[in-house]
This record gives structure tokens, C-alpha cells and sequence, in this order.
């Protein structure tokens, strides 16, 4: 059963609802996206939301749309974005796949050849603080060309990435969160800071 019983998943629709209606962000990873494979409509029409699936997930997520797997990813996504709303979406995998506003993207920095339990969770934090940083950019620069949300998945996806290959080279199949979390201000620096 749902995270529990019925009234965390009422509870869980409740904030959903009211974060749209004051047009907030809204990032859906794990359990999040098990409410919304099971309230498909949640999103309809709301294109201030974020979906961070993994491999399983995404495919709970296209079956759910009716997607089939003989799509190529660029379809799928795309559908998958009409389905559910008209979100964005980044997909994790060997390569992160991101689209969002009818622009696809595929980011093949390198990672490492762990994912740790937890990597996910950095992903989502991440996704949501360079969406908010996006979203001020896109304010003050008023370019129709710039695609916030996109751009935020792009820059958390790699920041994830890297701070993974990262913490791999450091402490090899043994790495834990803990430790990607320690590197992020360098790399994140590296990446972002020092260009």
C-alpha cells in the first residue's frame, strides 16, 4: 500500500493542489511520482513541475500513459510531458534525459559506476535550487529562447553527475551519500564558479 494509508496520499494531493494554486515548483521524485501515476490529471495544464524518474519509474510512468517501449526516447518524453501536463522531465540512466517545452536533451557527462542510495534525493535538491535560480534568471532577462526548467535540469543533472565521478574516483565502490554530499561545494565551484 501507498506510503502508509489514504490519508497520506490525501494529504500528499492536498499540497500538490494548494503549491499550484500559489504557482509554485513542484519537483516529484520516488513516492511523489507514485502519486501522480496514480492521479494522472494532478498536473493537467501546470507546467511549473519537475518529474525525476528513475529507469523503473519511467517506465511505471509510460505505462501508465500508454507509451510504448518501441518509442524513441525523444518521443516517449515527449509524450510523456503531454500526458502528465505539460512537465518537465529528467530521466536518470547511464545518460540523463531531459525535456521539457519541446526541447530534448541528453547529458552524458561522465558519472560513476555507482549510484548510491540517496543520489536521487541530491538529484531532486538540486533540481529544485538551480529551478528557482532559473526561474529569477528567466525574470530579469526576458529571453523567450532561455527555457528555465530545462536549463535547471541540464545544470543539476551534471552537478549530480560529476560530483558522483567525483566521490568514485575517491573512494571507489564504497562511496556513500554522505561523502557526494561533501564534494558538491567543490564541484559545484569547478563547474559553475571558475568558468
Amino acid at each position: 500500500e501507498y506510503m502508509g494509508d489514504q490519508v497520506v496520499m490525501d494529504n500528499t494531493l492536498h499540497i500538490v493542489n494548494e503549491a499550484k494554486r500559489q504557482n509554485k515548483l513542484i519537483v516529484f521524485d520516488a513516492d511523489g511520482l507514485h502519486v501522480l501515476a496514480e492521479n494522472c490529471d494532478l498536473l493537467h495544464g501546470y507546467e511549473l513541475a519537475i518529474l525525476t524518474p528513475n529507469i523503473v519509474e519511467l517506465q511505471r510512468l509510460k505505462n501508465v500513459a500508454g507509451i510504448s517501449t518501441e518509442e524513441s526516447d525523444e518521443s516517449s518524453m515527449r509524450k510523456l510531458s503531454h500526458f502528465y501536463g505539460g512537465c518537465t522531465i529528467l530521466a536518470k540512466g547511464e545518460q540523463d534525459l531531459i525535456y521539457g517545452r519541446g526541447k530534448f536533451f541528453v547529458n552524458s557527462h561522465p558519472g560513476s559506476f555507482r549510484r548510491v542510495g540517496g543520489q536521487g534525493d541530491i538529484l531532486s535538491g538540486c533540481v529544485a535550487i538551480f529551478a528557482f535560480w532559473a526561474l529569477e534568471a528567466a525574470a530579469a532577462i526576458k529571453n523567450p529562447e532561455f527555457v528555465p526548467l530545462n536549463t535547471a535540469c541540464y545544470a543539476a543533472s551534471t552537478l549530480v553527475r560529476e560530483c558522483s565521478r567525483v566521490t568514485f574516483d575517491t573512494h571507489g565502490r564504497s562511496m556513500l551519500t554522505s561523502d557526494m554530499l561533501a564534494n558538491i561545494p567543490r564541484v559545484f565551484a569547478d563547474l559553475f564558479e571558475h568558468k
